[in-house]
């Protein structure tokens, strides 16, 4: 990989100025130089600043601007590449670059590797991400599906920079909700057809339809019947026997859905490395392992009824007696859990896991049994959680068998697009229903609720997966009519081009698309695929003013400069778009 021009810039500033503090006696670490190494609020104001003069100000007992003084005398601006000048101004440092040898080193880059460029070098480095792994008791929704893009598109982003990623999707086809299945299906409650259909339309003869129907009328009456309450209580305990028999037809009920849920995901653009079965962990004898290792912990507690539980307040965990086995020896989803990550963090450095905000206390009480269990061993176990999503306002249940199926939402959105664009073919139409969907949920804070509505999602004019496509489709068009490829861009590149590069577009989009590398890695080390939509969608923002206001066909003089960029912006938009599973389509 090339040393990509914005990382060197950046990194020759945090060294410039570690080295500075040094000298004027300051101990700082180089991550907390980095933290205050920025971009200013005004364009005008330069390329990258920093405020650490007001650090420096608390640790020698001086005003921050007299601070910024004598950190600009110290500083070697000779060993920042690109550097054109430094100004302190107030408080704050502002650096400025020299545009014509740091476009130059850019193109130059993107000469080097074209369409891969944003990628980082390999690492022997191995990540396991485990996302989605929605129960298999009906198709996915639209509710839960966040999950999966955020996963899928930090494992995508984790593989750019370098490290061998697996992903996995953990089925959990034990417990009362797989026995509530079972016990429906061999009870002979048949689904609901009628139903289905007057909600679901095609889809109602699917299995992940059909078997969502038997559950929730099979839930209703377990929560109304003891009798049946306790035939799901002897169908957990006989499958943790295990009875293989059971254990296999509890595992086939869940992998006849998961096939289904698994059509689905790849409409949406998700795949897996990886399908993992909770039963296998209680077939070869794990889970009977972990229950035997967390009965030796110190604050393992039974309970008058000869259940276990533990108590982790010592530990920050506030609820207490948190059960770990049931009264009848069986294991709680923990248990299985537990077993399900002895066995994973053997098999990579780092595992992260992507769940719903609704399981903080389940992943904190996990990563802290683990710890005191000695199972983490220095390997790295963390968690990216989201908030829900809501669709048109509408709360939904499983249970109740009220969900918003993703491949509904993706029939509604082709056909919005349709009404809009009725020349294109439905391949194309799914391509940026599926990519406005992708967006709209990757783009947001992973805190931040959403309710999902179609007339926010697919505004062309927006800021929506949509206008992004719309910008790459835009930029190929042109490099098409003009012949222009890589090797017509290797071709033209010099000084002499470079220097004709002299517009506020041309510069402004030229210095946004260098980040590229530099947010690619932040998404990484931040595990948060918003930070590359966000810049995504700015980025093709800055490529439509490029675009109205400087020709580049019929612009004699400035042509093979704004190919150039138009060649540049395409491989980067492109990059960004799969990184965070937007298809690209070839017309909109």
């Amino acid at each position: 990989m090339p040393r990509y021009v914005y990382l060197k810039l950046y990194n020759g500033v945090v060294k410039a100025l570690n080295k500075a503090c040094k000298e004027l006696g300051v101990d700082i670490a180089e991550s907390r130089v980095e933290e205050l190494v920025s971009e200013p609020p005004r364009e005008e104001y330069g390329d990258l600043s920093t405020a650490i003069a007001f650090y420096i100000s608390k640790v020698k007992g001086i005003k921050p601007v007299e601070a910024a003084r004598e950190l600009a005398g110290v500083l070697d601006r000779e060993s920042i590449p690109y550097l054109s000048d430094v100004t302190d101004v107030g408080p704050y440092l502002n650096f400025k670059i020299d545009c014509q040898k740091y476009f130059l080193d850019f193109f130059k880059n993107m000469g080097e590797i074209g369409s891969r460029y944003g990628e980082h070098e390999k690492k022997k480095f191995k990540v396991i991400v485990e996302h989605t792994s929605v129960n298999p008791s009906g198709p996915i929704n639209i509710g839960r599906v966040r999950g999966s893009f955020i996963g899928d598109s930090i494992a995508r982003i984790l593989k750019a920079c370098g490290y061998d990623v697996e992903t996995q999707y953990y089925v959990n086809d034990l417990g009362r909700q797989s026995a509530i299945i079972y016990l429906g299906i061999k009870s002979g409650v048949q689904p609901e057809v009628d139903k289905l259909e007057k909600r679901y339309g095609r889809y109602a003869h699917r299995y992940d339809f059909k078997v969502m129907s038997v559950y929730s009328q099979m839930y209703e009456k377990c929560s109304s019947d003891g009798k049946l309450e306790n035939k799901v209580r002897e169908i957990i305990r006989r499958s943790e026997l295990p009875d293989i028999d059971l254990l296999h037809d509890m595992r086939e009920n869940a992998r006849r859905c998961l096939r289904e849920q698994l059509k689905t995901l790849e409409r949406v653009g998700v795949k897996f490395d990886k399908i993992v079965f909770e039963s296998e962990f209680v077939e070869d004898g794990s889970v009977k392992k972990v229950i035997e290792d967390v009965k030796r912990l110190p604050n393992l507690e039974e309970t008058s009824d000869g259940a276990y539980a533990i108590d982790l307040s010592k530990h920050g965990i506030k609820k207490k007696n948190i059960i770990v086995v049931r009264s009848d020896g069986t294991s709680v989803y923990l248990t299985r859990d537990l077993a399900y990550h002895y066995w994973k963090l053997k098999r990579c450095n780092r595992a992260v896991n992507v769940l719903g905000e609704d399981h903080k206390l389940e992943f904190s009480v996990l990563k802290t049994i683990l710890k005191l269990l000695g199972k983490v061993n220095g390997r790295k176990l963390d968690v990216i959680h989201f908030s829900f999503v809501l669709f048109e306002g509408e709360k939904l249940s499983t249970r109740k068998g009220i969900v918003i199926p993703v491949d509904v939402v993706i029939d509604k959105g082709v056909e919005k697009v349709l009404e809009m664009r009725n020349e294109l073919k439905e391949e194309e139409a799914e391509k940026i229903a599926v990519g406005s969907i992708r967006f709209e949920i990757l783009k947001q804070s992973l805190d931040k609720p959403i309710d999902f509505r179609w007339d926010k999602a697919l505004n062309f004019e927006g800021d929506t997966g949509a206008y992004i496509q719309y910008s790459a489709v835009r930029a190929k068009r042109i490099l098409e009519k003009a012949n222009f490829n890589h090797e017509s861009f290797r071709e033209c590149l010099s000084e002499e081009l470079v220097r004709k590069i002299d517009s506020y577009e041309e510069i402004s989009l030229l210095k946004y698309m260098s980040k590229f590398p530099f947010i690619v890695r932040s998404s990484a080390e931040k595990l948060d695929p918003g930070i590359l939509a966000r810049f995504a969608l700015q980025l093709a923002k800055r490529f439509s003013l490029f675009y109205n206001m400087c020709p580049v066909l019929d612009e004699r003089e400035k042509r093979s400069s704004r190919l150039c960029i138009v060649y540049s912006f395409s491989n980067i938009i492109e990059k960004a778009m799969a990184l965070l599973g937007i298809p690209s389509p070839s017309k909109m």
